[in-house]
């Protein structure tokens, strides 16, 4: 036997273990590792926490029956009704003690303490405490037992916030008031409460 020869059959040894070994793997089903495996359930539960576009059916009255349709429209028409009526109410109410207040003489005394009285309600600290802007122009007139309190005011000045604290303290000195709301050719807005005095 050559010297070769242990040479020869050594390398025919590790050619069979290399080509065994390919083989064997190429018919071996891969595992994935572990990592991929708890990164693949992760990614899993998560898709399933994630929040879903839900769709929902729009909500609109040709979807409701003819008697809901007939039902909402009347409900609608009520309200609106009953708003108009309101809005007429005041506005009689108004111009009724209005005209009240236009026929009563003056009686000087009575009148100068009362118009006294609602002017340091419409121009006092309590107003001016919670930051309300005084109106641009005042004027308060008394008769008998009516007074007329006109307040006017800017354009975008707090002529709703004057008119919610006024109406909030003058119960001290009027046991009702009526309230006119007329806009102004600058901008602003005219306040005219007709009140009946205590």
């Amino acid at each position: 036997m050559s010297s070769k020869t242990p040479i020869a059959f050594a390398a025919c040894a590790v050619a069979a273990i290399l080509a065994a070994t390919v083989l064997w793997q190429r018919r071996t089903p891969q595992v994935p590792l572990q990592e991929d495996t708890r990164a693949q359930e992760t990614s899993r539960q998560q898709a399933a926490m994630e929040p879903h576009d839900v769709v929902r059916p729009a909500t609109s009255t040709a979807a409701l029956t003819p008697a809901a349709q007939a039902a909402i429209a009347g409900i609608v028409s009520r309200r609106q009704r009953e708003h108009e009526a309101r809005i007429q109410s005041k506005a009689q109410g108004w111009s009724s003690v209005h005209r009240a207040y236009s026929a009563e003489q003056r009686d000087a005394g009575w009148a100068a303490r009362k118009e006294g009285e609602l002017r340091g309600i419409a121009e006092g600290d309590a107003l001016r405490a919670a930051g309300i802007e005084p109106a641009a122009d005042l004027r308060v007139s008394c008769r008998q037992s009516l007074c007329e309190t006109v307040a006017d005011f800017d354009a975008g000045s707090g002529a709703d916030d004057w008119l919610l604290g006024f109406m909030s303290s003058v119960g001290t000195a009027s046991s009702r008031s009526f309230v006119r709301q007329e806009a102004l050719p600058s901008g602003g807005k005219r306040l005219r409460i007709v009140s009946q005095a205590r």
